[in-house]
Order: structure tokens, then sequence, then C-alpha cells
């Protein structure tokens, strides 16, 4: 895969063996670009830069703390934990190299209406699915605009549920352990 940055790829520099870079939505173009089908010029903004994003937010120990004892059958609860987790990420801003990187991606494009889709590194895995739950945003123009598409990260879809905790739960301690293997 050829990258401009870690933080944008072009359509036609991604393969479906980049899903983890670039999502399945992202990765798709690629593959249809490769024997000669006609699709739009595009570009991703890859999960590197959404892990970034999620980094200087500190998002994982605010998410960590909310859901770790969370009693994942009051829904109550588990919408306000939702709406936190939403609220926290919509007012963060957005990296300024990432923000630059889009507009110039964008202008690179010549401007004009474009669509904006999430697409999730983990969308069909074989033990759980999360089709349908990503947004998209047509007919939309102009840079600010594109950077304020972009920037929901796919947010709007966040619904804290009793199955979407215990997977948390099961992430976040297979994630300590493997930081304890390293240390």
């Amino acid at each position: 895969m050829k990258r401009d940055s870690g933080n944008i790829v072009w359509f036609k520099d991604v393969s479906s063996s980049d899903i983890n870079t670039a999502g399945g939505k992202g990765a798709n173009p690629g593959e249809r670009i490769r024997p000669g089908a006609s699709v739009p010029q595009g570009f991703i903004v890859t999960s590197a830069a959404y892990s970034e994003f999620l980094n200087k937010i500190k998002i994982v120990n605010f998410i960590k703390k909310l859901l770790i004892k969370l009693d994942s059958n009051d829904s109550k609860v588990l919408q306000n934990a939702s709406h936190k987790i939403k609220e926290k990420i919509t007012q963060a801003k957005m990296p300024e190299v990432i923000s630059e990187e889009i507009k110039h991606a964008y202008r690179k494009m010549d401007g004009g209406l474009v669509a904006i889709r999430s697409s999730a590194t983990a969308e069909d895995l074989t033990d759980a699915s999360f089709a349908g739950q990503q947004r998209t945003f047509l007919n939309i123009q102009g840079e600010d605009n594109v950077l304020k598409a972009v920037r929901g990260w796919g947010i709007t879809s966040i619904s804290v549920t009793p199955d979407m905790i215990d997977k948390t739960r099961e992430i976040i301690v297979s994630a300590e352990e493997k930081l304890a293997l390293k240390r």
C-alpha cells in the first residue's frame, strides 16, 4: 500500500489486505479499481489517524473507567454512558496534522461534492457484526464541511449495550494482559 502519510491513503492504493488500515468500505474501492472498474477518486482517513485522535483525548481510560463497573442490565445507566462517550468524542478537537491532511487530500480532488462514510476495521468478524451501524454523509462540499463530517468518527452509532459492555471488558482485560507480558 502506498501512502501520502500515516493518516491518509487513496482508494487506488488499497486492497482487501488493507482492511486493518482502511476498513472494509475503505478497502473495497481499491479492489474494484484493480480489474478496471470505474471508481470515483477518493481517500481514506486511516485507522492510525483514528487511533491517534483517541490517544490524544485519552478516551480509552475514560471508557474503561465508565464501563468496567457498569450495571449492564440498567438501560438508563447504559444510555448515560453512551451519551458521555459520544459527548467526549464530539467535543474533542481533531489533531491539526490530521485535519490539514484531510483538507489537502480534498483539495487534490479539486473540491466539489463528496460522500463521507465511516468504515470499521472489524465490521464483519466471525463472532460479531457491526453492519449498518456506521453513518454516510452525501453531497458534502467544502473543506470545513468535509472536516465536520469526518470529525464524527462514526460515533453517531455508539450505543452501549450489555453485550458491548461484556465485549469491552474482555478487550480491556486482554489488552492489559498483553501489556503485562511486554513488560
